[in-house]
């Protein structure tokens, strides 16, 4: 893809503004990463929907964890490589 096709910008923007980068750009897909209300994704994807651009997303893969055990166990492994 080439870069002059790549838009960057750190938000989160309103609505109005994303409406208006897309039209302004002619943009088809905004793919983007949902990064909830705190990163704006709800105004992102309303504006992609109001200008009838595609919305690709990024989600974060569920994260099952480590239980405290498994965790403590680890450190001790880390620790003793020391």
């Amino acid at each position: 893809m080439p870069h002059g096709n790549i838009i960057a910008l750190q938000g989160p923007f309103t609505r109005e503004l994303n409406e208006a980068l897309m039209r302004r750009f002619d943009i088809g897909y905004l793919v983007t990463k949902d990064g909830g209300a705190p990163g704006g994704f709800g105004e992102k994807a309303q504006a992609a929907r109001n200008v009838g651009a595609r919305l690709v997303v990024i989600r974060r893969p569920a994260d099952s964890g480590e239980d405290y055990a498994a965790v403590l166990n680890e450190c001790r492994e880390m620790m003793a490589c020391r």
